[in-house]
Parts: structure tokens; C-alpha cells; sequence
């Protein structure tokens, strides 16, 4: 089952279900505290808005998978920490943002893997497109590891929306907008069909509302 929140103050939020949360403009502060043997799927829409969430919990057997796609004409700041407190945990994170004017995007994500855990792992991965001429990124990923018995790994990319990959699509028969909208889209669904819960209507609002603003 998915639940799907707008919070906008600082909230403490516990669960056992997906999540899809919204953060649009204002600043967004949440404590999210997984509750036990959960496979938790999390999908943060953040546009214009600066947003700290810490993920926790003491609980073993727990599985995440956390999402985040950030878009938006105006400076974004996103502080992400993520406190593993069990063992048999295996965490996923990927975040897309969509860059798209002369602004700064400033993302932090923290993991901290604290002692005694043992046969837990995590993968993070960042994607940044940037779809304008100038942009500023600035990422810190932070990994904490006070235990011996786990996995772990980072990937971080910056892709470019340039003229050669406009030119392709162009000799295609697509136009600018048509060839600019059909890569963002790719971009887009590789996170969306992976969020299980979220049907095929909710992908194309969600991409609606994205592609409206770029």
C-alpha cells in the first residue's frame, strides 16, 4: 500500500508502508522511523525546496530503497542521513536531479553504519542532468562505517543534455522540445519503475508535473 504525504514542518513520521512524499518550495524537516521486517519503498519529489530527512531504525531484516528526484528553476539544498542501527539491513538510494538553470544544487547524503552491525550493505547512486549552460553542483556522500562485516558502495555522474544528442534526435524527425522531453523521460521512469505501488496513472501525473516546469 502507498501512502502519499505533503509535509512542510517538522514531523516524526513511523512506518511500515511505502511512502511518496512531496516537498515544493518551503523547507521540509522529518524523522522517519521504520518500523520492524519492513521493505520499505521512499519517493521524495523535492521542487525549489530545501529539505533535511533522517531515515532510522533499530529494527533488523529491513530492506530500503530510497528515491529522490529534484527539479526546479531556483537553488535546491537537501540533506539526507541515514542511520543503520541493525543488522541484515541492504539499503538502495538513487537520486536524479534535473538541472535547469544558472543556480546551485547542494546535496549532502550521510550513512552512518554504526558498531556491532553485521552482513548489512548499501549502494548509493547520484545522477545529475543538467538541461542548462551553466549550473553548480555540490554533492558530499558520507559513509561512517563503525563495523567490520559490511558492503558498500557510491556512484556519482553528471550527464549533460548537449547539441550532438539534440542533433540525433533532431535526424530522427524530433523536434528540440519533442527530443529534450523524451530524454528527460527515460531519465525519469528509471526510477519511477522501480517504486512498486505506484501506478501507471501516478507515473504520468508525476511526470506531467516534472516536465512542466523544465
Amino acid at each position: 500500500m502507498l501512502q502519499n504525504i505533503n509535509t512542510q514542518e517538522n514531523t516524526t513520521l513511523s512506518w511500515s508502508k511505502n511512502l511518496l512524499q512531496k516537498c515544493f518550495s518551503k523547507n521540509t524537516k522529518n524523522t522517519i522511523t521504520l518500523l520492524a521486517n519492513t521493505n520499505f519503498h521512499y519517493l521524495l519529489l523535492a521542487e525549489n525546496s530545501e529539505s533535511t530527512i533522517t531515515f532510522e531504525t533499530k529494527w533488523e531484516n529491513i530492506q530500503w530503497n530510497i528515491y529522490a528526484i529534484y527539479f526546479g528553476s531556483k537553488p535546491v539544498k537537501s540533506d539526507i542521513q541515514v542511520n543503520i542501527l541493525s543488522s541484515n539491513s541492504n539499503i538502495n538510494v538513487f537520486m536524479l536531479s534535473l538541472l535547469i538553470s544558472d543556480q546551485e544544487f547542494n546535496t549532502n547524503w550521510n550513512i552512518y553504519l554504526w558498531k556491532d552491525i553485521n552482513n548489512s550493505q548499501w549502494h548509493l547512486l547520484q545522477k545529475n542532468l543538467i538541461l542548462w549552460e551553466k549550473i553548480k553542483v555540490s554533492s558530499i556522500p558520507r559513509l561512517d562505517v563503525y563495523s567490520n562485516d559490511i558492503k558498500a558502495s557510491h556512484g556519482f555522474s553528471i550527464d549533460r543534455l548537449n547539441k550532438d544528442k539534440i542533433f540525433y534526435l533532431n535526424s530522427k524527425w524530433l523536434s528540440e522540445s519533442a527530443s529534450k522531453e523524451l530524454i528527460v523521460h527515460g531519465n525519469l521512469r528509471e526510477i519511477l519503475d522501480k517504486f512498486v505501488d505506484l501506478q501507471e496513472e501516478q507515473k504520468k501525473e508525476i511526470e506531467k508535473l516534472i516536465l512542466l516546469k523544465l
